[in-house]
């Protein structure tokens, strides 16, 4: 357990708690584990063993077979999910780690529990139900906290209540009211899209090279309606152990940072997200300080140098680059605002009708 905790006991302890009990105070954990399981030592260390291995791999996992493996060691089933669905829940779990949200640990942990404890993994209708979980919980905390700046801590006390639910829920009508309620909670406190596009169109070249390799790994992993690529044809652009000090890629200014120009624009509109993209650091020491015109050029005479389907879609869309300032910089920023409301993180959360 402690090897599991690694050096958050004390948070791994209050998570095991409340996606059992529900909210609890840091300064009541102690008393209260004390009477879990009315004193019974042993079936307290059993139960919070489980939830340590749990704990560690939110943590630290580093593929997507190890979910696989632990869905299939823990719940005592064989391909729970297929090799798609596996790395779609890892991916949304790597989003989770960067974004800094743990509150929804006990939740998660719950809601696994309570789907085989049902047996809805037998349950055609319930196929893609873990993987739409894990997703949209990504998609709300991405819109939230990751672009908006909310307080991570705003759905502490939701999420320890619908922990508790989970728990409660032992019957597979009660796990889909549980499940259904969630999301419509989930909806009510999502920030619309004008507040979302004002701050994703202000990102700009000073925020973490993580957070926007992030941003473009899902950007060239999904078609125009929103659908995934698969784990065999998937752009790896987000590395969550990569330092990007020596990468294989690099963000690139299409305006470039030292122009040619005698006029260049200023820094704030260089650095915008809208002048942005991410290439192949070769690729991208081939374009140096070329002019936008000259790189879709090269490019387009070069096309094998660029891999990217969001760089392809960029050069359709505002191709041929006789014009790239301020203005068509702010437009790009204000469109893949939108596409990424509407389209890459759409918040549809995934009802079904309960009995």
């Amino acid at each position: 357990i402690t090897e599991n905790a690694g050096n958050n006991m004390i948070r791994m302890l209050k998570y095991f708690y409340v996606s059992q009990k529900g909210y609890i105070k840091n300064s009541e954990l102690y008393k209260s584990l004390k009477k879990y399981s009315d004193g019974n030592a042993e079936e307290l260390l059993t139960e919070i063993e489980k939830f340590s291995i749990f704990y560690k791999v939110m943590n630290e996992a580093k593929e997507h077979y190890e979910i696989v493996n632990y869905l299939d060691d823990t719940y005592d089933v064989q391909q729970s999910h297929n090799e798609d669905r596996a790395y779609y829940i890892f991916k949304a779990i790597e989003g989770l780690r960067l974004f800094g949200i743990t509150q929804v640990y006990p939740l998660i942990y719950s809601f696994l529990n309570s789907f085989f404890s049902n047996n809805l993994n037998n349950d055609e209708k319930h196929k893609k139900s873990i993987t739409l979980f894990f997703e949209t919980i990504e998609k709300y905390h991405f819109i939230n906290n990751f672009i908006c700046d909310r307080i991570g801590n705003e759905v502490e006390k939701l999420y320890a209540t619908y922990s508790s639910n989970f728990s409660q829920s032992k019957t597979p009508e009660a796990f889909q009211r549980t499940l259904n309620e969630l999301y419509k909670e989930l909806g009510k406190r999502l920030a619309n899209q004008s507040e979302f596009v004002e701050r994703f169109k202000d990102l700009n070249y000073s925020r973490q090279t993580k957070d926007l390799m992030y941003i473009f790994d899902r950007f060239n992993n999904v078609d125009s309606k929103g659908a995934k690529l698969q784990t065999s044809t998937w752009l790896k652009i987000y590395d969550q152990s990569a330092k990007y000090s020596r990468s294989s890629k690099d963000i690139e200014h299409w305006y470039p940072q030292n122009s040619k120009e005698t006029d260049p624009e200023e820094d704030s509109v260089i650095h915008n997200i809208g002048n942005l993209s991410v290439f192949a650091s070769s690729t991208n020491g081939k374009l140096g300080n070329k002019t936008p015109k000259e790189k879709y050029n090269f490019l387009k005479e070069n096309p094998e140098l660029d891999k990217y389907p969001f760089n392809q879609k960029f050069l359709t869309d505002y191709g041929p680059f006789d014009s790239w300032g301020e203005a068509e910089i702010n437009k790009r920023a204000l469109d893949m605002a939108k596409f990424a409301y509407t389209v890459v993180w759409h918040f549809i959360p995934p009802i079904q009708p309960d009995k």
